[in-house]
């Protein structure tokens, strides 16, 4: 039973307009199912609750992953929301979701990182809306049309997740609602903890409830797409029933690692513009010194006092914010020490329980006319990568894995790979660059081309951790076959050997498997294991091509890894989305969702790169895992 009627139908919204993309051919697909090489094995099922409080009935689930495959089958959910659906293998994931049709008929998101359960609810479909507008400037229908192209690729919202989890989460503490205790910080709860639809019984039902409750209590929203329109638009989240949660803020101080000078330009985006409250015109050059004395600097005007907003119980720490009349400058990230954007908002119009600024605009990093003439220009010269890897559409080429493949990179950003060219020069050339980005796990630039109408070239670099030399590249061929449906097919190269410490250290730890960690901090990995269970993880393979370095996650005492075993996790390692380091105390090798290090004591750390920060999450060391208290908590 629902108390909450959700309102989807009245205003189309920015988000969950009317063209109901479907990728694939038949009913719950993502397009045509291309498997074939490497990466092929038995069926892996994904399943969950699609709900919006009330279950949502007789809806299709539709999946898009990451090599453009789809359900091996149409999906629909039950009378309880319950849905179910298979995939190719593990190694196909992230894969987009989205639920459509049914009964409320609406248009939801998700994303499934990991097999297991997977959650398509409002709260998925915000973190991730929010989350791709940051990246991309995208709403979610476009997003979805081809989630593989763009800087909010799967595998950048994949490694992102937790960070999309906890955008939303501090919003809603900030508005005043309750939370589900096991939705705590750097956790992707939301998305895979399984609920019923149930509000007198489930946290998560409860929490949807309150905001429906909220939505129709507001005459500022109309119905949920508004209620998303405006999010992205930099309002605050409505206030919760009954909240009388305050705002507030207290001092900030800048990070050190932002102190310099910025050449910034006005963007009005999904703002309403300067108007009388600020002189910023669109595209505006704008000159902003941050000083080591917390100051802003604003053509020429000095500002100083910074400070972070309250919300909920804590300071909102990846916003440090000047304020000059009723203008509201919020620069991120300031926890992370990397420059994002500065927000402009209007102290005259506030909403919420914070007061918090209407969106005016923002002031953004000025672009170079062809960034990727600087960029990959700067990679020129002939590399010989190797062939390691390839999904079936790419099996008429004259190559071998193993093979030798000649990428010839020019001083004007031209890359040839064999019969595929990426121009700056051709029209429908675009560029990402994703190098300096803190919230990447390996840097990448990534170039785009359309041969035809139907059919998109993508070519993936990833660089080393210097960012000085390429060590990975993907081709990836998006086709569309029909309306809204696309396939994908890709050939990945990287240059081998790999580096001999890498396979010493995959060795040493390979010695030592099965190792038995346990989970010190109060929190949830992609990998669904939580605080004080134990888990063993064991390396396999010998780094050929054949047969990769990967890591198996299981349950301690699971010697037969296996979803049907309770398998926590698998990643294989791939210079496209990982890397070595050598640290300070010990060898760190990072995968996309996972990473391992070995100390120089010889004590094994589970961590989760999340938001921009590694997080601890498990670890061998008995000191760890004192901290967690976890006979008190058995």
């Amino acid at each position: 039973m629902i108390n909450q009627q959700w309102n989807y139908l009245r205003l189309p919204g920015a988000l969950l307009g009317a063209a109901l993309l479907s990728a694939c051919l038949s009913g719950g697909g993502g397009g045509g199912s291309d498997n074939g090489g490497a990466a092929a094995g038995a069926g892996t099922t994904v399943s969950g609750t699609a709900a919006t409080g009330a279950a949502i009935v007789s809806g299709t689930v539709t999946a898009v992953c990451a090599d453009g495959s789809g359900f091996t089958d149409t999906v629909t959910t039950d009378t309880d929301g319950s849905w179910s659906g298979e995939v190719s293998n593990a190694q196909v994931l992230p894969c987009a979701l989205r639920i459509n049709g049914g009964t409320p008929n609406v248009t939801l998101y998700s994303l499934a990182t990991a097999t297991g359960n997977v959650n398509i609810t409002p709260l998925t479909d915000l973190a991730l809306a929010l989350q791709v507008n940051d990246l991309s400037g995208q709403n979610l229908t476009d997003w979805f049309s081809a989630p593989n192209d763009g800087s909010a690729d799967l595998a950048t919202l994949g490694a992102q997740l937790s960070a999309a989890a906890d955008a939303l989460r501090s919003l809603l503490e900030a508005a005043g609602y309750t939370l589900p205790a096991s939705w705590g910080a750097g956790s992707t709860a939301p998305f895979s903890n399984a609920f019923t639809a149930d509000p007198n019984n489930d946290p998560y039902d409860q929490l949807l409830e309150a905001l429906a409750q909220a939505i129709n209590d507001n005459p500022g929203l109309t119905d949920y797409n508004a209620l998303v329109s405006s999010l992205l638009g930099g309002a605050s989240m409505p206030a919760a029933p009954g909240s009388q949660t305050g705002g507030g803020s207290v001092p900030a101080t800048l990070n050190a690692a932002l102190v310099g000078s910025l050449d910034l330009v006005f963007k009005q985006g999904s703002g309403a513009g300067c108007g009388s409250v600020c002189a910023f015109s669109e595209d505006q050059a704008v000159s902003v010194v941050l000083g080591a004395d917390n100051s802003l600097t604003i053509n020429g005007k000095t500002l100083t006092n910074p400070i972070n907003r309250i919300l909920g119980d804590s300071p909102h720490l990846p916003e440090i914010i000047w304020q000059d009349g009723n203008i509201d400058y919020a620069l991120s990230d300031n926890e992370v020490g990397h420059f994002n954007e500065i927000n402009v908002g209007d102290l005259s119009n506030t909403s919420g329980p914070f007061n918090t600024p209407a969106y005016l605009g923002q002031l953004r990093v000025k672009q170079p006319a062809n960034p990727a003439t600087a960029a990959v220009g700067a990679l020129a010269g002939t590399y010989t990568p190797t062939f390691v890897n390839r999904s079936s559409r790419f099996d008429g080429l004259a190559l071998t894995l193993g093979d030798g493949v000649q990428v010839l990179v020019q001083n004007t950003g031209v890359v040839s790979i064999d019969d595929f060219e990426f121009d700056p020069s051709d029209p429908t050339f675009n560029f990402w660059d994703g190098s300096n980005s803190p919230y990447q796990n390996t840097p990448v630039y990534q170039l785009t081309v359309k041969p035809s109408e139907d059919v998109t070239h993508t070519l993936t670099i990833t660089l080393d951790q210097a960012r000085k030399a390429p060590v990975a590249w993907r081709v990836a061929v998006t086709t569309r076959i029909g309306s809204g449906a696309y396939s994908n097919s890709y050939m990945d190269l990287e240059e081998r050997p790999l580096a001999p410490e890498i396979t010493t250290l995959f060795q040493a730890l390979q010695a030592r498997s099965p190792i038995t960690l346990t989970g010190f901090v109060d929190s949830t990995l992609q990998s669904g294991f939580t605080l004080c269970e134990e888990v063993d993880l064991s390396i396999e393979g010998d780094g050929s091509i054949a047969d990769p370095w990967r890591y198996d996650l299981n349950p301690k005492g699971v010697t037969t890894p296996g979803i049907s075993n309770g398998q926590k996790g698998t990643e294989t390692f791939s210079l496209r989305n990982a890397y070595y380091a050598s640290e300070s105390n010990g060898e760190r090798l990072a995968m996309e969702r996972l990473q391992i290090l070995l100390r120089d004591d010889g004590e094994v750390e589970l961590q989760q790169f999340n938001g921009g920060i590694i997080r601890d999450q498990a670890s061998t060391d008995p000191a760890q895992i004192a901290i967690a208290n976890c006979e008190a908590f058995k």
